[in-house]
């Protein structure tokens, strides 16, 4: 499926072993190209990058006032996922993995979830 389709809340997570984290974010896909912002726990950020519609291939840059995060990856019709590199003041300081989602997405995955772990009926 098409990003051009997935604007909307998105959510995510990080990591940088032995940390993890979390984040929420609104993405606005168009022309190839990424906006947008959301927050974590290190703060509110803004989010700016690029698309390809025919290789999936994504790059999105994550700042926040004092540091921010370049996040290169790829989009699997179900989740945007590769690896991070976080760079602040002075420079390259981390890297690690991450995973963003669409909200929505989510939310009909863990209906499904719901509905498979539900016993069926006996038929009369």
């Amino acid at each position: 499926m098409d990003l051009r389709d997935k604007s909307g809340k998105w959510k995510g997570q990080w990591f940088q072993p032995p940390y993890k984290g979390t984040m929420s974010c609104v993405l606005h896909f168009a022309q190839g190209e990424i906006s947008g912002g959301g927050s974590d726990a290190s703060g509110v950020f803004k989010m700016d990058g690029s698309y390809d519609q025919f290789s999936n291939e994504v790059a999105i840059t994550k700042s926040y006032p004092s540091l921010f995060v370049i996040y290169r990856g790829k989009w699997d019709g179900a989740l945007i996922s590769g690896g991070s590199k976080i760079y602040g003041p002075h420079g390259f300081f981390d890297e690690g993995e991450f995973e963003l989602w669409p909200e929505n997405e989510e939310m009909a995955l863990e209906h499904l979830i719901y509905e498979a772990e539900q016993p069926l009926l006996a038929r009369v």
